[in-house]
């Protein structure tokens, strides 16, 4: 992996470039026709695509590379705090998240005792910064629920294009599937069950009702055979285009990942096979259509995300969120494993020495989750 960069490119023959013209050619439509949907809908995709171009390539501008280093480089200033603080309180080596909050929140209290006020808040500050990293939110990088970023942008020109055309399957389904991403769950079912209204036969829109299902609060409920279904269909289709990937490789040239959202470095669709693998191991009943087993489905789902990962140039965003679809996976065929009778123990200790190969080689940052993972294994 390589850090990406504008460099390499003449002065105005970046992608970056020609996104950005894209932006001001269809912004310029707009002013010309602000009642036309379609520029606003085209412009939501090259807006998205500054995303997808920065996550998957690297390709940023300087001032936002200068940014990103300057980020890093305080990240690991506060870090490298955070760990002297541990020692002070006993807590040797690579402490767990938890024993380093445990040590930031024992600091804390012992300033405000001291009457150091002013040390304390600085605490409570790294407290608060370290705390963040606790939660599996941070799969989805911080960028994508960002309402001031490019992604953040997309949506609002997706709800434009939409407020200038209800009845447009595209637009419901694009507006659908950005509150998914923005964790808005309830109200993408609601626009992504409109678009399937307005077009049945769309295998792509079958897959994120399903998946926007399985991401309700509390689950799709009597709804979860009608999810996985959805969800297997995009599977099938996924496959067929793989297999087909001679013919399909010259009509995919030139189109952008909000276009082509059957692209294995679609994060976000291979998530939703992976939940669909989960889902199938838990199922109370039979269903009465035909379905894949979990362990097939979860062997998908890290199969896809292992050839995933070989497309993607730049450790990223989408690289961590493919990362994690890979581990899961995983962990999910070991823990099925785990269900079988004895006789099996020669299989689950290959798997778990694999596994925890896995884990010591992957870019994700070091959190709470890993190593609970880590110490299953």
């Amino acid at each position: 992996m390589v850090k990406g960069n504008t460099t390499g490119y003449e002065e105005g023959s970046s992608p970056l470039d020609a996104l950005h013209q894209a932006a001001v050619n269809y912004a310029t439509a707009i002013t010309v026709k602000p009642n036309d949907p379609k520029p606003h809908f085209l412009l939501g995709q090259v807006l998205e695509e500054h995303y997808y171009a920065a996550e998957i390539y690297g390709l940023k501008k300087k001032q936002q590379e200068e940014a990103a280093e300057l980020s890093t480089a305080k990240a690991t200033g506060r870090q490298e705090e955070i760990l002297a603080i541990c020692k002070l309180h006993g807590i040797q080596g690579r402490p767990a998240l938890e024993q380093q909050l445990k040590a930031l929140d024992a600091e804390y209290h012992q300033l405000k005792d001291q009457g150091q006020s002013e040390k304390a808040d600085y605490i409570q500050t790294l407290f608060t910064w370290k705390s963040k990293q606790a939660g599996k939110d941070m799969k989805c990088g911080a960028a994508v629920t960002d309402e001031e970023s490019s992604f953040g942008q997309a949506l609002m020109k997706y709800l434009d294009a939409l407020s200038l055309n209800l009845d447009n399957w595209q637009y419901n389904f694009h507006v659908g599937r950005m509150l998914l991403l923005h964790r808005r769950n309830k109200e993408a079912l609601t626009y992504l069950q409109e678009a399937l209204g307005l077009r049945p036969a769309a295998a792509i829109t079958r897959c994120y009702v399903g998946l926007a299902l399985l991401e309700q609060d509390g689950g799709p409920s009597n709804r979860m055979e009608e999810a996985i279904v959805y969800l297997q269909q995009g599977l099938e289709h996924l496959i067929n285009q793989l297999l087909n990937q001679s013919e399909k490789t010259q009509q995919s040239l030139g189109m952008l990942n909000a276009e082509n959202l059957f692209s294995l470095t679609n994060a976000h669709l291979l998530q939703g096979i992976l939940k669909m693998g989960n889902q199938q191991s838990k199922l109370s009943f039979k269903p009465s259509v035909q379905i894949q087993t979990a362990q097939n489905t979860l062997h998908i789902a890290a199969s896809l995300a292992a050839k995933a990962l070989c497309f993607c140039q730049y450790l990223g965003a989408i690289t961590e969120q493919l990362e994690w679809v890979l581990l899961e996976a995983h962990y999910g065929l070991l823990e099925l494993l785990m269900e079988e009778p004895k006789g099996k123990e020669h299989l689950i200790h290959k798997r778990c020495q694999a596994l925890s190969a896995l884990l010591r080689l992957t870019s994700i940052p070091a959190c709470q989750e890993l190593l609970d993972m880590q110490e299953k294994i």
